[in-house]
Protein backbone atom coordinates (compact mmCIF):
# COMPACT_ATOMS: atom_id res chain seq x y z
CA UNK A 1 0.00 0.00 0.00
CA UNK A 2 1.19 3.54 -0.68
CA UNK A 3 2.51 5.77 2.03
CA UNK A 4 0.98 9.17 2.74
CA UNK A 5 3.60 10.82 0.55
CA UNK A 6 2.91 8.41 -2.33
CA UNK A 7 6.61 7.67 -2.57
CA UNK A 8 6.33 3.92 -2.29
CA UNK A 9 4.87 0.94 -0.46
CA UNK A 10 4.14 1.19 3.24
CA UNK A 11 4.29 -1.69 5.71
CA UNK A 12 2.42 -2.24 8.94
CA UNK A 13 5.77 -2.30 10.66
CA UNK A 14 8.96 -0.37 10.01
CA UNK A 15 11.31 -1.79 7.41
CA UNK A 16 13.86 -4.01 9.20
CA UNK A 17 17.50 -3.05 9.25
CA UNK A 18 20.15 -4.75 7.14
CA UNK A 19 20.44 -7.58 9.67
CA UNK A 20 16.69 -8.13 9.90
CA UNK A 21 16.88 -11.65 8.52
CA UNK A 22 19.69 -12.52 10.91
CA UNK A 23 17.53 -11.25 13.74
CA UNK A 24 14.71 -13.54 12.68
CA UNK A 25 17.18 -16.45 12.65
CA UNK A 26 17.36 -16.27 16.44
CA UNK A 27 13.59 -16.68 16.66
CA UNK A 28 13.55 -19.89 14.60
CA UNK A 29 12.96 -23.10 16.53
CA UNK A 30 16.26 -24.73 17.61
CA UNK A 31 15.60 -27.85 15.57
CA UNK A 32 15.24 -25.93 12.30
CA UNK A 33 17.97 -27.01 9.93
CA UNK A 34 20.48 -24.35 9.02
CA UNK A 35 20.09 -25.01 5.31
CA UNK A 36 16.52 -23.70 5.42
CA UNK A 37 17.69 -20.53 7.16
CA UNK A 38 20.39 -19.98 4.58
CA UNK A 39 17.87 -20.68 1.81
CA UNK A 40 15.53 -18.03 3.17
CA UNK A 41 18.30 -15.43 3.33
CA UNK A 42 19.58 -16.35 -0.13
CA UNK A 43 16.05 -16.09 -1.46
CA UNK A 44 15.63 -12.61 -0.01
CA UNK A 45 18.91 -11.56 -1.57
CA UNK A 46 17.86 -12.97 -4.95
CA UNK A 47 14.51 -11.19 -4.87
CA UNK A 48 16.15 -7.86 -4.15
CA UNK A 49 19.02 -8.24 -6.64
CA UNK A 50 17.82 -10.23 -9.66
CA UNK A 51 14.24 -11.37 -9.76
CA UNK A 52 12.59 -8.22 -8.46
CA UNK A 53 11.55 -5.39 -10.75
CA UNK A 54 12.30 -1.95 -9.33
CA UNK A 55 10.01 0.67 -10.80
CA UNK A 56 11.11 4.09 -11.98
CA UNK A 57 9.75 5.70 -8.82
CA UNK A 58 12.11 3.49 -6.81
CA UNK A 59 9.33 1.53 -5.11
CA UNK A 60 10.29 -1.92 -3.86
CA UNK A 61 8.35 -4.58 -1.95
CA UNK A 62 8.39 -4.00 1.79
CA UNK A 63 9.40 -6.92 4.05
CA UNK A 64 7.24 -7.54 7.10
CA UNK A 65 8.34 -8.69 10.51
CA UNK A 66 6.06 -11.48 11.70
CA UNK A 67 7.14 -12.49 15.19
CA UNK A 68 3.63 -11.91 16.58
CA UNK A 69 1.71 -12.99 13.47
CA UNK A 70 2.77 -16.61 12.96
CA UNK A 71 -0.58 -18.10 13.90
CA UNK A 72 -2.44 -15.58 11.76
CA UNK A 73 -0.28 -16.61 8.82
CA UNK A 74 -0.87 -20.29 9.55
CA UNK A 75 -4.61 -19.58 9.46
CA UNK A 76 -4.16 -17.89 6.08
CA UNK A 77 -2.21 -20.88 4.73
CA UNK A 78 -5.07 -23.20 5.67
CA UNK A 79 -7.06 -21.47 2.93
CA UNK A 80 -4.50 -22.49 0.30
CA UNK A 81 -6.04 -25.64 -1.26
CA UNK A 82 -2.66 -27.11 -2.20
CA UNK A 83 -1.50 -26.92 1.43
CA UNK A 84 -4.58 -28.59 2.92
CA UNK A 85 -2.61 -31.83 3.42
CA UNK A 86 -0.08 -30.09 5.69
CA UNK A 87 -0.47 -30.20 9.48
CA UNK A 88 -0.05 -27.15 11.72
CA UNK A 89 3.57 -27.94 12.54
CA UNK A 90 4.45 -28.02 8.85
CA UNK A 91 2.58 -24.76 8.23
CA UNK A 92 4.47 -23.12 11.09
CA UNK A 93 7.73 -24.27 9.53
CA UNK A 94 6.68 -22.81 6.18
CA UNK A 95 5.97 -19.48 7.91
CA UNK A 96 9.36 -19.59 9.63
CA UNK A 97 11.23 -20.40 6.44
CA UNK A 98 9.54 -17.79 4.24
CA UNK A 99 9.41 -14.03 3.91
CA UNK A 100 6.45 -11.71 3.35
CA UNK A 101 6.46 -8.86 0.84
CA UNK A 102 3.86 -6.11 0.47
CA UNK A 103 3.38 -4.55 -2.96
CA UNK A 104 1.35 -1.50 -4.09
CA UNK A 105 -0.97 -1.78 -7.11
CA UNK A 106 0.51 -1.78 -10.59
CA UNK A 107 3.96 -3.14 -9.77
CA UNK A 108 5.62 -6.19 -11.26
CA UNK A 109 6.58 -8.99 -8.92
CA UNK A 110 8.83 -10.54 -11.58
CA UNK A 111 9.18 -10.57 -15.35
CA UNK A 112 9.42 -13.31 -17.92
CA UNK A 113 12.95 -14.73 -18.10
CA UNK A 114 14.11 -13.56 -14.65
CA UNK A 115 15.60 -16.03 -12.13
CA UNK A 116 13.19 -17.91 -9.89
CA UNK A 117 13.76 -18.10 -6.14
CA UNK A 118 10.60 -19.49 -4.56
CA UNK A 119 6.89 -20.22 -4.50
CA UNK A 120 4.67 -17.13 -4.16
CA UNK A 121 1.45 -17.42 -2.13
CA UNK A 122 -1.13 -14.64 -2.28
CA UNK A 123 -2.23 -13.70 1.26
CA UNK A 124 -4.23 -10.60 0.29
CA UNK A 125 -4.89 -8.54 -2.81
CA UNK A 126 -4.74 -9.69 -6.43
CA UNK A 127 -2.16 -10.28 -9.12
CA UNK A 128 -2.42 -11.00 -12.80
CA UNK A 129 -0.27 -13.41 -14.76
CA UNK A 130 0.89 -12.36 -18.23
CA UNK A 131 2.29 -14.65 -20.89
CA UNK A 132 5.41 -14.06 -22.95
CA UNK A 133 3.39 -12.12 -25.52
CA UNK A 134 1.75 -9.94 -22.88
CA UNK A 135 -1.65 -11.63 -22.91
CA UNK A 136 -3.37 -12.15 -19.58
CA UNK A 137 -3.34 -15.81 -18.54
CA UNK A 138 -4.97 -15.60 -15.11
CA UNK A 139 -5.97 -13.39 -12.19
CA UNK A 140 -5.03 -14.79 -8.77
CA UNK A 141 -6.30 -13.85 -5.32
CA UNK A 142 -5.91 -14.95 -1.68
CA UNK A 143 -5.24 -18.67 -1.26
CA UNK A 144 -3.69 -19.06 -4.72
CA UNK A 145 -0.03 -19.43 -5.60
CA UNK A 146 2.31 -18.95 -8.55
CA UNK A 147 5.92 -19.57 -9.49
CA UNK A 148 5.72 -23.36 -9.19
CA UNK A 149 6.10 -23.93 -12.93
CA UNK A 150 9.63 -22.57 -13.13
CA UNK A 151 10.57 -24.27 -9.85
CA UNK A 152 9.51 -27.69 -11.10
CA UNK A 153 11.08 -27.22 -14.53
CA UNK A 154 14.29 -25.68 -13.19
CA UNK A 155 13.95 -22.69 -15.54
CA UNK A 156 13.64 -18.94 -15.31
CA UNK A 157 10.17 -17.45 -14.87
CA UNK A 158 7.88 -18.38 -17.76
CA UNK A 159 5.48 -15.49 -17.17
CA UNK A 160 5.26 -11.94 -15.86
CA UNK A 161 3.25 -11.23 -12.71
CA UNK A 162 2.04 -7.81 -11.60
CA UNK A 163 -0.17 -6.60 -8.76
CA UNK A 164 -3.69 -5.30 -9.31
CA UNK A 165 -4.33 -4.22 -5.69
CA UNK A 166 -2.34 -3.70 -2.52
CA UNK A 167 -0.97 -7.23 -2.29
CA UNK A 168 0.81 -9.26 0.37
CA UNK A 169 2.78 -12.28 -0.81
CA UNK A 170 4.46 -15.04 1.14
CA UNK A 171 7.54 -16.37 -0.64
CA UNK A 172 8.60 -19.94 0.18
CA UNK A 173 12.23 -20.62 -0.82
CA UNK A 174 13.00 -23.29 -3.40
CA UNK A 175 14.76 -25.57 -0.88
CA UNK A 176 11.69 -25.61 1.39
CA UNK A 177 9.40 -26.06 -1.60
CA UNK A 178 11.42 -29.10 -2.75
CA UNK A 179 11.35 -30.58 0.77
CA UNK A 180 7.57 -30.14 0.99
CA UNK A 181 7.04 -32.05 -2.25
CA UNK A 182 9.22 -34.90 -0.98
CA UNK A 183 7.41 -35.05 2.38
CA UNK A 184 3.83 -34.83 1.06
CA UNK A 185 2.86 -36.92 -1.96
CA UNK A 186 -0.62 -35.40 -2.18
CA UNK A 187 0.83 -31.90 -2.12
CA UNK A 188 3.27 -32.83 -4.89
CA UNK A 189 0.41 -34.17 -7.01
CA UNK A 190 -1.64 -31.00 -6.49
CA UNK A 191 1.29 -28.75 -7.36
CA UNK A 192 2.09 -30.76 -10.48
CA UNK A 193 -1.55 -30.62 -11.62
CA UNK A 194 -1.55 -26.84 -11.25
CA UNK A 195 1.73 -26.60 -13.14
CA UNK A 196 0.33 -28.70 -15.99
CA UNK A 197 -2.73 -26.45 -16.21
CA UNK A 198 -0.52 -23.39 -16.45
CA UNK A 199 1.73 -25.00 -19.04
CA UNK A 200 -1.37 -25.58 -21.16
CA UNK A 201 -2.31 -21.91 -20.79
CA UNK A 202 1.19 -20.85 -21.80
CA UNK A 203 1.06 -23.04 -24.90
CA UNK A 204 -2.36 -21.67 -25.84
CA UNK A 205 -1.09 -18.10 -25.47
CA UNK A 206 1.97 -18.73 -27.70
CA UNK A 207 1.09 -18.38 -31.43
CA UNK A 208 1.97 -21.33 -33.67
CA UNK A 209 4.41 -21.00 -36.59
Amino acid sequence: MLSASGAGPAARSARPAQDGFAGRRRAVAPRRVRSCIRARENMASAIYSEGMVIEEDGATPEPRTRATHSHTLVKALRHVPSLSVCDEETLLEIVGDSINLVWPPGHRVFEYGTPTSGLYIVLSGKVRVLGRGGGELATLGPGEHFGELSLLAGTTHQSTVETLDDTELMVVPKERFDALLMEHTELAEAIHRKAEERMALNRAETPSD
